[in-house]
């Protein structure tokens, strides 16, 4: 685990952008150069929410908490060449807990659970797995979430955008993803996340980004969740540019 101050440091360096973000989103984004490279998503990779592994297809877990039927119905539909595992995954510790005694035998921990879980999924659908390392080990740093129904975004492409969690809403229900948010949220608020941070003033963002769905749509889908953290977070997003 990192040291405190050390966390501290990571907040206190992402704070000027995100006072730009709180000034209002949609016209940040508007005035980044080159923002289209945002949205061009070259490998069609399943990854976590986890931030510290944007650039592909965002479900938590990779798909682990919703079953290896579902998330290889969505592998298939999306066309994806690869899924992958990350180092201390939440979502695979929930699914890991979620294991009978008998189940839980099989593997040392819940990484190895995941491990094995993802590579039978590339096996079973004879596409690619890779696992993948993070940084900073021990912590999140993401101060916001990007609720992407346009299926493409990848905000590392941009240094003027922060690393956030990602839920790519296009590609799974409003009821999963609406989970996979909570679970962002409530990583980022435990602590293994910026925690206590988070208050009026300096909240966490939840940014919807249109696509498939409207910014209106996204907006009530993510308040459901955002309601019960009252004014600890912030709602603000943006339509997905046509020309990318």
């Amino acid at each position: 685990m990192e040291h405190k101050e050390n966390i501290q440091d990571y907040w206190d360096k992402q704070n000027p952008l995100l006072e730009k973000l709180y000034n209002g989103v949609g016209d940040y984004v508007k005035i980044i150069k080159g923002f289209g490279r945002s949205f061009e998503l070259r490998k069609r990779s399943i990854r976590c929410i986890d931030e510290r592994v944007a650039g592909g297809i965002h479900i938590a877990g990779s798909g682990i908490l919703l079953g290896k039927e579902r998330i290889s119905k969505i592998a298939r539909e999306a066309n994806v060449t690869e899924i992958t595992s990350h180092e201390a995954c939440g979502a695979s510790q929930l699914a890991y807990d979620n294991l009978t005694p008998e189940e839980k035998a099989m593997y040392p921990n819940a990484g190895e659970y995941a491990k094995a879980w993802t590579q039978e999924r590339a096996q079973e659908l004879g596409i690619g797995y890779t696992h993948l390392d993070v940084t900073p080990q021990g912590f999140h740093i993401a101060r916001v979430v990007y609720y992407d129904a346009s299926g493409t975004f990848d905000p590392s492409k941009i240094s003027e955008l922060p690393s956030g969690f990602i839920v790519s809403r296009k590609y799974i229900s409003k009821e999963e993803a609406q989970k996979d948010l909570d679970i962002a949220i409530s990583i980022a608020f435990g602590a293994h996340g910026f925690g206590h941070r988070f208050k009026k003033g300096s909240e966490f963002l939840i940014i919807p980004i249109a696509g498939e769905a409207s910014l209106e749509t996204l907006n009530e889908e993510v308040k459901s969740i955002a309601q019960q953290y009252g004014d600890r977070v912030k709602i603000d997003g943006f339509n997905a540019p046509h020309e990318k």
